[in-house]
């Protein structure tokens, strides 16, 4: 659900036509992940997201 939420609302951010773009897009996505979904990034096992 996040995913799609990401790349629907993000598409100009998208490029996946070779590995450095690929490797941008990540970054865009992993930054979006954390602040926008507020993805934990720690090793907490407790946390449900």
């Amino acid at each position: 659900m996040v995913l799609r939420h990401f790349f629907t609302n993000h598409a100009e951010k998208i490029d996946l036509s070779g590995v450095d773009s690929i490797f941008s897009t990540w970054l865009v996505l992993h930054s979006h992940l954390t602040k926008d979904y507020h993805l934990n990034t720690g090793s907490d096992n407790d946390d449900t997201y």
